[in-house]
């Protein structure tokens, strides 16, 4: 799978789903990891991420313990500027802290002192 023409057949104006659908989920499958190894919508603390992630063993499904995932995607539409400094990007950084500090109202203090 070349995931570069992947990329390339986007449209630049194509939504968050577009793009989870149409990019993330082939690179995850690049990585090697089948359906039963991603979880959509996991939930961390009060929030969800997009997708969580993790090689399945004999003993512990991901999808059926949904136990220690190896990693969070949070997948953002193309029309979103993720260069520091620009509004976008500022809340994809709040939003993946509060992930890993597990929303404890942190991230909505944070995301408002950003909005000015």
């Amino acid at each position: 799978m070349d995931l570069e023409n992947v990329l390339q057949n986007i449209p630049s104006n194509a939504s968050e789903t577009i793009v989870e659908q149409n990019l993330s989920q082939p690179f995850l499958k690049a990585l090697r990891f089948g359906n039963l190894e991603i979880l959509p919508q996991f939930p961390v603390g009060r929030k969800a991420v997009d997708q969580a992630v993790k090689k399945n063993t004999e003993n512990d499904l991901l999808l059926h313990t949904e136990n220690s995932p190896f990693f969070y995607m949070e997948v953002k539409g193309r029309t979103e500027n993720l260069s520091e400094q620009y509004p976008d990007y500022v809340k994809a950084s709040v939003q993946l802290n509060g992930h890993s500090i597990d929303n404890d109202g942190i991230t909505e203090s944070l995301l408002e002192l950003h909005k000015d």
